[in-house]
């Protein structure tokens, strides 16, 4: 009775407990409650970690009035609480995208305070520093002016960095600057694309650490691509939710998403060649996975895109290309390629390949270029041996005078007739001159189709190069996939989740370079007009089972050469996990899995403890002190996770370091399967106390599901668990030992 009321009292103080302050303003934690309860996605995997005690203001049709309750929150910041503890269990992606927003809005509100002079006035000299280091760290030194002695930017880029005006604008704001040349034109838009950049993506990562996220490696990057136009009327920004609805205060994506860009020059007339500063149609990022055990996630979010044409993104990793294809009525990606949309990368594709087989046909097809080349060589050569023959002939005819011929004047009577030989002499040398002209004409044919031939040639060799370098871009050896309910798995393990729009890499010990491609689709093949595209794109590493909503790890839980515990797993921190579990539980199409583990001897991988399957043990500690160093200590490792993604997966792990123990225990089942399979002393006691973690976890479910839910739903969330126990079976090695034989 007295455990069962210890309990009673943790879970009582949890709710209060377990919300986090954060250093958010006032401003931020209200914009950002906002962001996320107007995202579905965001709403859906972090929502319920926003606990909001105000006032429920509702519209007249029924509705959350968002923006009232912004102000609400400004005025009392008090009424917003952060459950970091479960938010840092959200999908990192996730995460991420929220962060991302929340810092998009901070710079959007320093530029704005920079343009209007009021930096000082609302406090955000020090945060535009920060923006304004590696911008001055990267323009040109034509872009300062000197006052009072000081080296300061020219003011008129203010307006350049207003996120309200397109790519195009502000290339020419910038060639109208009398005091930057061309190249300096291309410094100054560099400098301030690694600014935006490089601000968001460090701001981005210290909202990430404030909301719980971890990652030793965080990248984010804010790409766009296309022709910088924004102007095709099927542009879709994000300052829309997915339901259409308009997101306040939400900067607008076409100004803050920078553009790679690149130098085209075009010629006028016979010697005048003109430059001009252009957007990329493509963008290529090279990154690296995380290496040291860890997984990589990659988190791919649409910013902008066309409702017509299909956004494409191909992440490349070994030779093997992973593609992400939009869909017509969303912005998510999915491998999915379908799509009701008028225009894809492949229709562009498809383009080259019927013209370059149209041009193959008339190069080297039944009716082309080959065969009227060879027709009109045959009759040249014909030509030219008839003009040889009948000049010939006229030759003869040149040495006689006369000719007689048999001439009939009546009938049945033949008279001789004698004739100087002119007129049919005449008559060949017109037949010569014929021939001549035909001979030419021939010439000319073949001269004409050689010509049109190497032209068509030269076409195909543009069409071909266009279509190899498409076809490069967006992969030549696809990786094939599996899917089931919005989970893609890939051949070789990597995963993307429909619902998260996370890719997910599997762990390696070593870093593999990764590119990705997002592509934009042309008008035609040979247009440099191309709608914009907008992504923002997050990549972090990520340790194993870190999504599981219920989390337990603990060093040294057990004392030396036992398995008894003593207190309790879960505390007040678990709260919102637990009841998550709990729901979760009581979903019946949720299917439940169960895998323990006696690990033995563990090793550290890098990331986290494994078996060490060469499982060398040694008599005792190098020193006493070893015992509890970073090295040993680690290893002793006992962990639980309940991961909830499409199914629910109960995971529990005990671990030990390599020094030999003594444990024994009086159960002939384990000892019969210690001599058969030669368990060491340290296998059969992680196996015991993996069984202890499961028990006592068993018991906590009991009295949380008590207190959590209705007696109802209790009673059916611990029948199911029991039963789930009931089945499991403990791994050691190769061996499963039943659970409910221990």
């Amino acid at each position: 009775m007295k455990y069962i009321f210890t309990l009673l009292v943790l879970v009582v103080s949890t709710v209060s407990f377990s919300q986090t302050a954060t250093s958010f303003t006032p401003e931020e934690k209200a914009y950002f409650y906002h962001i996320v309860k107007k995202s579905p996605i965001l709403d859906q995997n972090l929502g319920r970690y926003l606990i909001y005690t105000g006032e429920d203001v509702r519209m007249p049709n029924g509705e959350v009035n968002f923006d009232s309750i912004e102000s609400l929150i400004i005025s009392h910041p008090e009424f917003l609480n952060f459950d970091t503890y479960t938010l840092a269990k959200a999908p990192k992606g996730i995460l991420a995208e929220a962060a991302n927003k929340l810092a998009l809005w901070d710079l959007n509100n320093l530029l704005k305070a920079k343009r209007s002079k009021q930096l000082e006035k609302k406090g955000l000299e020090h945060k535009y520093q920060q923006f304004e280091e590696v911008l001055r760290g990267h323009l040109p030194s034509s872009a300062f002016k000197t006052i009072d002695g000081k080296k300061i930017i020219n003011e008129r880029f203010d307006n350049v960095m207003d996120p309200s005006i397109n790519f195009r604008n502000k290339v020419t704001m910038v060639s109208a600057m009398p005091f930057l040349n061309f190249n300096e034109q291309q410094q100054v838009l560099n400098a301030i694309a690694l600014a935006i950049n490089t601000y968001v993506n460090n701001r981005s990562y210290e909202i990430f650490t404030q909301l719980g996220g971890e990652a030793d490696n965080y990248q984010n990057f804010l790409i766009a691509v296309g022709d910088g136009t924004m102007s095709s009327s099927t542009f879709v920004d994000r300052e829309k939710d997915e339901n259409n609805r308009f997101n306040v205060a939400l900067p607008k994506s076409s100004g803050l998403f920078p553009y790679e860009i690149q130098i085209e020059k075009k010629l006028e007339g016979k010697r005048k060649t003109t430059k001009s500063i252009e957007p990329r149609r493509t963008n290529i990022t090279n990154i690296y996975t995380s290496g040291k055990n860890k997984a990589t996630n990659i988190h791919v979010d649409v910013y902008g895109y066309n409702e017509e044409k299909q956004t494409t993104v191909v992440i490349e990793r070994n030779g093997l290309s992973y593609h992400l294809f939009g869909s017509v009525d969303n912005r998510f990606l999915s491998p999915d390629s379908s799509y009701a949309g008028e225009a894809t990368y492949y229709s562009i594709i498809n383009a080259l390949t019927r013209d370059i087989a149209r041009v193959n046909d008339m190069i080297y097809g039944k009716k082309g270029y080959d065969f009227w080349i060879a027709y009109w060589e045959k009759e040249k050569a014909k030509t030219s041996l008839s003009i040889d023959k009948t000049e010939k002939k006229v030759s003869d005819f040149r040495g006689s005078t006369t000719i007689t011929t048999s001439k009939k004047k009546k009938k049945g009577q033949s008279y001789p007739s004698v004739s100087d030989g002119g007129d049919k002499r005449r008559e060949m040398q017109e037949k010569v001159l014929t021939l001549y002209g035909y001979y030419d004409q021939c010439k000319s044919e073949i001269k004409k189709l050689t010509l049109e031939k190497e032209r068509a040639m030269e076409l195909l060799s543009n069409l071909e190069r266009k279509k190899s370098k498409s076809e490069e871009l967006i992969g030549r050896n696809w990786a094939s996939y599996k899917v089931k309910d919005g989970l893609y798995t890939f051949e070789d393990s990597c995963t993307f989740d429909l619902y998260t729009q996370e890719f997910w890499i599997p762990e390696s010990a070593e870093p593999e370079a990764i590119e990705i491609r997002v592509l934009t689709i042309p008008y035609d093949y040979n247009s440099t007009d191309a709608d914009d595209n907008m992504l923002h794109i997050s990549v972090m590493d990520a340790l194993p089972k870190y999504a599981s909503k219920v989390q337990f790890a603990a060093i040294d839980l057990f004392e030396e050469k036992s398995y008894a515990l003593e207190g309790t797993l879960f505390n007040e921190k678990d709260s919102t996990a637990m009841v998550e579990f709990f729901e979760a539980m009581l979903n019946k199409k949720l299917k439940t899995h169960t895998h323990l583990v006696a690990g033995g001897i563990g090793k550290w991988n890098g990331s986290h403890v494994e078996k060490d399957f060469q499982g060398r043990e040694f008599d005792e500690y190098p020193t006493p002190a070893h015992r509890d160093s970073l090295s040993f200590k680690r290893l002793r490792s006992n962990e639980i996770y309940v991961n909830i993604n499409r199914a629910i997966n109960l995971y529990i792990s005990s671990y030990t370091d390599p020094v030999i123990t003594d444990f024994s225990v009086n159960n002939e089942k384990v000892n019969a399967l210690k001599a058969k399979y030669k368990f060491t002393d340290n296998d059969v006691l992680t196996l015991f106390r993996c069984a202890q973690l499961a028990k006592q976890m068993q018991q906590e479910i009991t009295v949380l599901a008590n207190m959590y839910m209705s007696p109802s739903e209790a009673k059916k969330i611990i029948k199911r668990f029991n039963k789930m126990l009931k089945k499991a079976s403990v791994d050691v090695g190769t061996v499963s030992v039943k659970l409910k034989d221990l």
